[in-house]
């Protein structure tokens, strides 16, 4: 097992776990959307650990895949496109699986994520609905439907690989046929459509009679 040790705090953490297929980092705590059944509630403040980060992944087992989280990890953009390039280019067996929520993409990044090191990360993205006024109102996010998909047309430039991600809730189950009607129409380029089930954490616990199909 990799472990990060922190003598001042009297702290042992195991970041990657031998044998496992389920290691991911947490690598922020900080998010930009407020979804309703979200099981890791965002803090405000920011603690940088991707040079341990990208110390315990070169130590990674062989042709390991390992999961990135928040928070919203794209919200340290830079620090995570560079943790990306700097530990494929030591570590090209290596691959990443990014959780996001897709806000904060840009034109300038296509280029740069059709560097063939990209092609080892995945980016698993919420969508919960076909329309804004649902999804929007899940996420805590007014605007977040439109900028999402002005995010997925950069990824489907860049040619990065993309997992849709819908959580199942009371909100989310009436929508999914045409929810799949709009996958398959226009984000056909989308490797994966992962349905998920409700957490009982974070901010599910407590509004679980609300939420649970």
């Amino acid at each position: 097992d990799i472990l990060l040790v922190d003598p001042r705090r009297g702290r042992a953490e195991r970041l990657l776990r031998t044998g496992s297929r389920h290691n991911t980092l947490l690598v922020t705590e900080q998010c930009d959307q407020l979804c309703l059944m979200c099981s890791q509630p965002p803090r405000k403040t920011h603690i940088d650990r991707f040079d341990a980060f990208a110390r315990a992944c070169r130590l990674a087992e062989p042709s390991a895949t390992i999961g990135l989280s928040g928070g919203e990890p794209t919200l340290h953009k830079e620090q995570l496109f560079r943790f990306l390039e700097d530990v494929l280019s030591d570590r090209p067996d290596l691959s990443f699986h990014v959780l996001s929520n897709g806000q904060h993409f840009t034109q300038g990044d296509v280029d740069r994520m059709r560097a063939p090191t990209y092609r080892r990360v995945t980016w698993g993205i919420p969508l919960y609905a076909e329309n804004a006024e649902t999804h929007d109102r899940i996420v805590g996010k007014p605007g977040a439907f439109a900028r999402l998909h002005e995010s997925f047309g950069y990824l489907l430039r860049a040619g990065a690989r993309l997992e849709i991600r819908t959580v199942l809730i009371l909100d989310t189950m009436p929508e999914l046929s045409a929810l799949a009607r709009h996958v398959t129409r226009r984000l056909a380029h989308a490797e994966q459509w992962s349905l998920m089930g409700l957490e009982h954490a974070g901010f599910a616990r407590r509004r679980w009679a609300s939420l649970a199909p």
